[in-house]
């Protein structure tokens, strides 16, 4: 077992020229085509810079542990990002060195912040542009008052998708926030039984964080609508149950109450029970949302619970 020990341990310092050697033919490339606007535009400074933080952690963390292999190459690691910062905020493209440091990357920044949708873009297809639209106009005015970044926000992607749409005919919708729940998880679930590819939802979902966190203040109305998109979009990944679900319970107290909630309410399942029967919504995410649901049936004098059993 020592003599295992001690060749890994060489082998692990042998293995540092490997890293030198990717390092330098990384840095080769970058250093040939320095002047290239193209290619500086194509760096993407935020990611450089994000990737400093944990690579500085790790440097010294193997410093105070005098693990100096995995200091060397995380300093190596960071001479290298370092060198890529300087080739993306285009400090050696011609015309552009008189300028400062900080110019220079204030303005690469702000370029990359205009482009950050443009991955998310590309990555839905055609038919469900509009779908996407709407959903996202529709968690924008979930809490019922539209923040200038959200409305910015959406505007880009319906300007690059050629999309025609009224913020004010939007606004014009129910006023009950019910409703809007209701309405908003129905297109939801409409959109995924579509069967969009693994890569596109996962993209809505991140954009759907993106916006509901954009205006710096989560309402309640946005944390409750998250919560349960999140749960609709894990379960359909997933293709399994998620850990935590809630039910929405019909008891129908005589025959006309039953007949109504088989014809009327294609939502609900019909279940046997040791009393009778019941009839079962599909699963929620959270009990909040499950009892919007409840709170409707009750509406029409139904008898309804919430349970996070069956």
């Amino acid at each position: 077992m020592e003599f295992l020990r001690q060749l890994i341990f060489y082998l692990t310092f042998a293995s540092l020229g490997f890293t030198i050697t990717e390092i330098y033919l990384r840095a080769n490339k970058l250093w040939k085509r320095k002047h290239d606007k193209a290619v500086a535009e194509s760096i993407s400074i935020t990611a450089m810079l994000v990737s400093i933080v944990p690579s500085s952690l790790f440097t010294l963390n193997y410093l105070f542990a005098g693990q100096w292999q995995g200091f060397i190459q995380e300093a190596l690691y960071l001479l290298i990002v370092t060198f890529s910062i300087l080739v993306g905020i285009e400090l050696w493209v011609p015309g552009e060195r008189h300028k400062s440091f900080f110019t220079l990357l204030k303005r690469s920044l702000n370029l990359e912040r205009k482009e950050v949708a443009d991955l998310a873009i590309a990555l839905f297809k055609p038919p469900q542009h509009k779908t996407i639209i709407d959903i996202l106009c529709q968690i924008a005015l979930i809490d019922e008052r539209l923040d200038e970044r959200e409305r910015k926000f959406i505007d880009t992607f319906a300007q690059k998708w050629n999309i025609e749409f009224s913020w004010n005919m939007l606004q014009l919708r129910s006023d009950d926030s019910e409703i809007n729940f209701i309405r908003l998880r129905q297109d939801v679930e409409n959109y995924l039984t579509i069967y969009p590819p693994t890569e596109q939802i996962i993209q809505l979902q991140d954009l759907i964080n993106i916006l509901i966190r954009i205006d710096k203040d989560i309402s309640e109305a946005e944390r409750l609508i998250n919560i349960e998109l999140n749960g609709m979009f894990r379960r359909y990944l997933n293709h399994d149950e998620v850990s935590e679900v809630f039910y929405t319970i019909v008891i129908p107290q005589n025959d006309k109450q039953e007949q109504a909630s088989a014809q009327k309410f294609s939502e609900l399942s019909r279940y046997n029970v040791a009393e009778g029967f019941i009839y079962r919504s599909q699963p929620f995410y959270s009990r909040e949302f499950a009892k919007i649901f409840s709170n409707q049936y009750r509406a029409l004098n139904l008898f309804s619970i919430v349970t996070e059993m069956l």
